[in-house]
């Protein structure tokens, strides 16, 4: 997880925010997404576009981090972590909140 692309890694911080305020361990693309752009800003990155996010989602996919029930649903799919959340803000070395 460490080696995965910037936006890659705000997007898995943004799947476990996105859970954490759902109560559950599924999310839509679309709430991924709005916890993303929080944390990109809260880490002074610049907000990913949709289409970025939804590349990444690809590529998180085909990694085996996360899956994503129909990608090509857009921003409706469902995406759950294939790994637990608190080995991702390990991995990331993030706060558990």
């Amino acid at each position: 997880m460490k080696a995965c692309p910037t936006f890659a890694q705000i997007f898995l911080r943004g799947t476990v925010a996105a859970f954490r305020t759902l109560g559950v361990e599924e999310a839509s693309v679309e709430d991924v997404i709005d916890h993303s752009g929080v944390i990109a800003n809260m880490d002074g990155e610049r907000k990913p576009e949709t289409f970025e996010l939804l590349q990444v989602a690809g590529y998180l996919e085909t990694v085996g981090l996360i899956l994503v029930d129909n990608l090509q649903s857009g921003i409706h799919a469902k995406v759950r972590l294939n790994v637990s959340p608190e080995d991702v803000l390990f991995a990331l070395n993030t706060e558990k909140k």
